[in-house]
């Protein structure tokens, strides 16, 4: 079970570890000149890493943070800012100002070259107090169009907005770990149901779209007895969410936790004893990963796992592989209201 959970979060972010051009983002100074305070401590070096994060190129391009959230960690001159990108081995570097004033708030931020020991662009930007989300989207938009240029890491606008209905089917094996291990011996594994996807771009996370989905999933499974004659006949109605990453147009991995209702009709019949139906019934969950390619528009492939525990008085605990289609049979555009 560890190992099969250790792939899980492997398969969620991988992808995330794969190098492309790293911009670093050091604490940023901030003067407010309303209270005639100085500096003062703020956050707005995390502010302008979540308005970066929606215009990150995946595997191309992405930001991390730096720092505390400490004004005096802040670089104010290229000195400052040099020994920043050598401590963090980073080899561009944000860094710069935001300054609070009567009616306005403003930002002058500088991208630091490690290789060349020189701030290579400043960018400038300012909104009316009280609008710092929208001074920090713009400033992010003027970093990324600097990017796309000078990096030829295209930038991507946000696509319009779907909700799906598919049909996911798969056949796989699946095998009792834990107790029921030396009882049966898992055979075949067959699941099908109903996928639904309110909207096929929820957010952004390090450049790759993710985006929600929910459903049901019927799943039938046998298992044969290893002692006894036996025949163990399993069903399952699962209601699961899933987190879904696209990493293109044709590739995806999703994973996520299900909540499910599990029945098991074990057939045995043990030595000088007359055959007999023994009933399961329990709440259970599960934990699921896997892959998904899009070889046409509403046609996937699909490779996945599941980990689930059914609820009886001795836990059932089972591991399953499976292969599959899933046929995205219904479409429409989500029409934005903002």
């Amino acid at each position: 079970m560890k190992k099969f959970i250790a792939a899980l979060f492997l398969a969620a972010s991988l992808c995330q570890y794969i190098q492309g051009l790293e911009i670093h983002i050091a604490p940023l100074y901030f003067i407010n000149e309303v209270e005639d305070r100085g500096a003062s401590s703020n956050n707005y070096h995390h502010r302008l890493a979540s308005a970066l994060r929606e215009y990150e190129g995946g595997v191309d391009l992405h930001f991390t943070v730096l720092g505390a959230l400490v004004n005096r960690n802040a670089p104010q001159s290229l000195t400052d800012a040099l020994a920043v990108a050598r401590s963090a081995e980073a080899d561009y570097l944000l860094y710069g100002f935001v300054s609070q004033k009567e009616f306005s708030i403003q930002a002058e931020i500088r991208l630091l070259d490690w290789e060349k020991r020189q701030v290579v662009v400043t960018f400038f930007t300012m909104d009316e107090t009280g609008q710092s989300d929208r001074m920090f989207k713009d400033l992010a938009r003027k970093i990324r169009e600097y990017t796309a240029e000078h990096y030829d890491i295209p930038l991507v606008e946000e696509p319009d907005q779907y909700m799906n209905f598919s049909l996911p089917v798969s056949l796989g094996y699946w095998t009792p770990i834990g107790k029921w291990f030396p009882l049966l011996t898992g055979t075949f594994t067959l699941n099908f149901g109903l996928s639904l996807v309110p909207r096929d771009h929820l957010f952004v996370m390090r450049g790759y779209v993710c985006y929600l989905s929910t459903g049901l999933l019927v799943n039938y499974r046998l298992g044969l007895g290893k002692e006894y004659d036996a025949h163990d006949h399993g069903l399952a109605f699962i209601v699961p969410l899933l987190m879904n990453q696209k990493l293109n147009a044709e590739n995806e991995i999703f994973y996520g936790i299900g909540l499910g209702y599990y029945f098991d009709f074990l057939n045995i019949a043990e030595p000088y004893s007359s055959r007999e139906v023994q009933r399961y019934n329990a709440v259970g969950f599960m934990l699921q990963g896997g892959y998904r390619y899009y070889w046409k528009e509403n046609l996937a492939l699909t490779i996945g796992n599941r980990l689930e525990m059914r609820g009886y008085k001795t836990r059932f605990i089972s591991i399953s592989f499976d292969f599959g289609i899933n046929w995205k049979f219904y479409s429409r555009e989500v029409v934005k209201k903002w």
